[in-house]
């Protein structure tokens, strides 16, 4: 069942009511259209594929020294791009105890070593691919039995 407001506003009240609604509909519509671009970028994600770098379209939002290989241009239009990127992780560990010092384990210490590059083809808004290469070692690792 539906509520008939006409018979609640009449007259005044319900011409307030429409320019009201009216006016609340155009600010809302023009809080989106004048939104400003961010000031400071996006902070980077654990997962490469989620980061975005189209605002980078607007040359004054480059401020990084790698933003020019995050967003590059191709074929003339800004929604066709590729995104190069890549992670060095080393880290050093160190086992004075293993198997928790119960059994003629000696100390271990190794040094791991993480290389990731990726690129991120846009072709429009629809058509995607990325792809991420890896290198992954264990210098010095001891091989227990």
């Amino acid at each position: 069942m539906m509520l008939d407001m006409t018979r609640y506003l009449k007259g005044p009240a319900a011409i307030a009511l429409i320019v009201l609604s009216g006016v609340s509909v155009m600010a809302a519509a023009n809080a989106k259209t004048t939104t400003p671009a961010p000031t400071e970028p996006p902070p980077y994600k654990s997962l490469r594929y989620d980061e975005d770098y189209r605002y980078l379209q607007d040359p004054t939002q480059q401020s990084d020294l790698w933003d020019p290989i995050k967003y590059i241009p191709l074929f003339d239009s800004p929604r066709t791009y590729l995104t190069l990127g890549g992670e060095l992780r080393e880290r050093f560990e160190y086992y004075s105890a293993p198997n928790f010092g119960l059994g003629g384990l000696r100390p271990d210490d190794y040094l791991l070593h993480r290389l990731l590059l990726h690129a991120d083809l846009h072709i429009g808004d629809y058509l995607r691919t990325f792809v991420q290469f890896g290198d992954e070692l264990q210098a010095g690792k001891a091989r227990y039995r």
